[in-house]
C-alpha cells in the first residue's frame, strides 16, 4: 500500500512539474525564449517537446552543419540551431522561409520585416550595413554607437546579426566611405526589410 502510494504521489509530481514558459522574446546575450548558451540537446526536448524538435544538418551559407531544428514545417517559429563542439553556437530565426512574419521578436519589437526606417528610429541614428551582391550583403555590421548597439551586440561572439533585403539594395551607390548607410537616398527610397535574425553565442559557457 505504501510502495503504490509512493508511485502516485511521484507520478503526481512528474505531470504537475511547471511547463517551460515560451515567450517568443530574443534577448542577445542571455536567451531566446527558453534557449540560453548554456542549453543542451535534451533541454531542447524539455522545452519544447520531441515532437517538436528534429536533428539535421542546416546550410546557413557556409556549408551544411550540425543542426537541430526546432518547430520544422512552421515558418513563423522555426528555429536552426547550429552546435559546435556540442555547445549552441548561433540560432538562426525563422529559419530557410522568405517571409515577413515571425513569432520572435525582441523587446524593441524588432522581427522579421522590421523596415529599414523603423531600425532608424529605434537606433536614434543611421547605422552601416554590407554592401549588397556578397554572401554577407545587407548584413548590419554597425549600429554608429546608436541605441541598439547595446542590446544587441554584448561583444562580436555574442550578438544578434540582422540582414535587410539586399535584393532592395542590389542597385544603390553609396555616397559615404566604407560600407552602405541606411539613410542613402536609395536606400530610403526603397524600404528594406529584416529578412534574416541570427542570435549568436559565445563559445563559452
Amino acid at each position: 500500500m505504501k510502495t503504490g502510494l509512493i508511485f502516485a504521489l511521484a507520478a503526481f509530481c512528474a505531470n504537475s512539474a511547471p511547463a517551460v514558459t515560451n515567450d517568443w522574446l530574443i534577448v542577445p546575450g542571455e536567451r531566446l525564449g527558453p534557449i540560453t548558451a548554456s542549453s543542451t540537446r535534451a533541454d531542447l526536448d524539455r522545452f519544447f517537446g520531441k515532437a517538436s524538435v528534429k536533428d539535421e544538418p542546416v546550410d546557413t551559407g557556409e556549408g551544411p552543419e550540425p543542426a537541430t531544428v526546432i518547430f520544422p514545417g512552421v515558418p513563423a517559429t522555426t528555429l536552426a540551431i547550429v552546435w559546435r563542439d556540442d555547445r549552441i553556437a548561433e540560432v538562426e530565426v525563422c529559419f530557410g522561409y522568405r517571409i515577413r512574419s515571425c513569432k520572435w521578436h525582441t523587446t524593441e519589437g524588432v522581427s522579421l520585416g522590421t523596415s529599414v526606417e523603423k531600425l532608424e528610429a529605434l537606433n536614434g541614428r543611421p547605422f552601416e550595413m554590407e554592401q549588397p551582391g556578397t554572401d554577407v550583403g545587407g548584413n548590419i555590421v554597425s549600429w554608429q554607437g546608436g541605441r541598439l548597439e547595446n542590446p544587441f551586440v554584448k561583444n562580436i561572439f555574442n550578438r544578434l546579426l540582422l540582414t535587410l533585403d539586399q535584393d532592395h539594395l542590389m542597385d544603390t551607390k553609396p555616397s559615404h566611405p566604407g560600407g552602405l548607410r541606411s539613410d542613402e537616398p536609395e536606400a530610403r527610397r526603397l524600404h528594406p526589410k529584416v529578412i534574416a535574425m541570427r542570435l549568436e553565442f559565445s563559445a563559452t559557457r
